[in-house]
């Protein structure tokens, strides 16, 4: 059964193998990051935002470990995935990509020098 973080990717049959699934040479994640027990800290300045886009379920890191221990399914051979994350968390994105199987990886930094997406390729 496909986990509801790459349902929109699926054919929405779940009936299908895994095997049959559609695959793609880039897939781009910007999961929700945010702990929700920072969620009084942060909202003053959110608070235009939808809280569904910032808070994660769990410690900041649930959605970001579904990507990484699903997207390879749905990536073509030499396929590229790009992952934001906070910048406070890119030792563990980094720990999570080695955990997941991931091994050829480099980080891109924003306009302040700050890095904040990983790139991993399959």
């Amino acid at each position: 059964m496909v986990g509801d973080t790459f349902l929109p990717l699926s054919r929405q049959d779940l009936d299908k193998s895994r095997s049959d699934l559609d695959k793609y040479d880039v897939i781009t994640a910007v999961p929700p990051y945010v702990p929700p027990q920072m969620k009084n800290e942060v909202m003053e300045e959110l608070h235009a935002e939808d809280p569904l886009s910032f808070f994660d379920k769990e410690d900041g890191y649930y959605y970001h470990k579904q990507v990484l221990s699903n997207a390879k399914e749905f990536l073509n051979d030499g396929g590229t995935l790009y992952l934001e994350f906070d910048i406070t968390q890119r030792e563990k994105i980094e720990e999570l990509a080695k955990e997941f199987g991931w091994t050829n990886y480099s980080f891109l930094k924003d306009p302040y020098g700050h890095e904040f997406v990983i790139k991993l390729e399959k």
